[in-house]
């Protein structure tokens, strides 16, 4: 506090003012009064924007009052300009991005903590502090509400003549509900989405579904077992039928930024019997490999994803093979804004030849790009813009197609 001080006292015409808020602030912090801490360090910043031990301690008293997002920003600020309590402000940088559910830059903030104050407080207290959060300790509700513009919706339904429509617009809504078990890694999540195209009507659909999981941690690595079950209604309530899909998620971190995920996955589909053709299993393996930036900067992720996944379906087509392959980018934006900019391939071939197009072994080639750009609105709330365009080249002429998306969708996490 006294380098603040001598700081300050370079302008005695205000320097009182400042030191008197600065030590209110302090004081307020210690008593656990958070609002008054936060007001305090509010007078200090006003007038002194980058000083960096008042905006590791804005950060801290925000994350008390539930400010989640402003104080991921006051904290990452002070990290940026160099405060002496970087130990505790790396702590509460994680737990605000845990209380976001923003967890893979949750475990960066930990990481960092334990890599660089092995001996602190604060690392102690990750063994206790980290796992739970992670798992969750309480309820928690996330919601998606979308609409889009959609130049080819016939893509969805498979069947000669229906590779290119009459545009529409559709809005697609997501609710989940998690709930964990207290004293447990174990949670339970419930889920249901809606799409709705509005000329379209044959193209709508409902699902609701359940599901367990698990959580295995240990310093770098976690497991998550998951067993999740999914039903699906067509347009009027027709059922239309059910998934079953066991998955194990291995998430590591490997030091410098740089984690992977690798998720193998199996499915069982059970269709109603008039579309009992489909029924079928399916075997994945999905892998990404990603950098995050441990600094403030423009770059804040790249990242390359890839998967294999086999379906066997029981009578149509005798199901199909096919591989993919992403590479994508994330940056930082003026005004709490990020882009996101993704490009990836999908080769799908199938194991018999095409009903539409008999003697022909179907084989589709599909190029996507995405544009995405997300910004934060409060402490729960994001905004976020999105526009893609498709490229489906396939030697059966009826499912080649050109598709652009583009939409806009609120995110709530709660």
């Amino acid at each position: 506090m006294m380098l603040l001080i001598a700081g300050l006292t370079a302008s005695a015409a205000r320097g009182e003012d400042l030191v008197a808020a600065y030590t209110e602030g302090a004081a307020a912090l210690r008593e656990g009064r958070w609002l008054d801490a936060d007001a305090g360090f509010t007078r200090v910043l006003a007038r002194w924007p980058e000083q960096a031990d008042a905006l590791a301690l804005a950060g801290m008293a925000r994350y008390h009052i539930g400010r989640y997002r402003a104080a991921t920003e006051a904290l990452h600020a002070a990290l940026d300009h160099g405060t002496r309590y970087e130990a505790r402000a790396w702590y509460y940088l994680g737990l605000a991005h845990n209380a976001l559910h923003e967890t893979e830059d949750a475990r960066d903030a930990f990481h960092e903590l334990a890599s660089r104050f092995p001996r602190s407080p604060e690392s102690a207290q990750i063994a206790t502090l980290a796992p739970a959060t992670s798992a969750g300790t309480t309820c928690s509700l996330l919601a998606v509400a979308n609409l889009t513009y959609d130049t080819n919706p016939r893509r969805y339904q498979p069947g000669p003549g229906l590779s290119s429509s009459d545009p529409d617009w559709f809005t697609f809504a997501f609710a989940s509900l998690t709930v964990p078990l207290p004293d447990s890694s174990v949670e339970f999540k419930g889920v249901f989405s809606w799409t709705n195209y509005l000329a379209t009507d044959d193209l709508d659909l409902y699902t609701a579904g359940a599901e367990v999981a698990g959580r295995i941690a240990s310093d770098a690595a976690s497991f998550v077992p998951r067993y999740a079950a999914q039903g699906l209604w067509l347009d009027g309530g027709e059922f239309f039928g059910m998934k079953h899909q066991a998955s194990l998620v291995w998430h590591q971190d490997w030091g410098a930024g740089i984690s992977s995920e690798a998720t193998p996955s199996f499915s069982l589909n059970r269709y109603a019997n008039r579309y009992n053709g489909l029924d079928g299993v399916d075997s994945a393996l999905r892998t990404v490999i990603s950098w995050n930036a441990r600094e403030g900067g423009l770059l804040r992720r790249i990242a390359l994803t890839g998967g294999i996944d086999e379906n066997l379906t029981y009578a149509r087509y005798e199901g199909w093979f096919e591989w993919d392959l992403e590479g994508s980018v994330r940056c930082e934006l003026p005004w709490r804004a990020t882009l996101d900019l993704a490009a990836g391939v999908r080769d799908r071939g199938y194991r018999a030849p095409s009903p539409v197009q008999p003697g022909t072994i179907r084989r589709d080639i599909r190029l996507a790009k995405t544009g995405t750009v997300t910004r934060p609105v409060g402490d729960l709330t994001h905004v976020q813009l999105t526009v893609s365009h498709a490229d489906n080249e396939s030697n059966v002429s009826d499912y080649t197609y050109r598709q652009w998306l583009a939409g806009v969708s609120v995110i709530i996490a709660y």
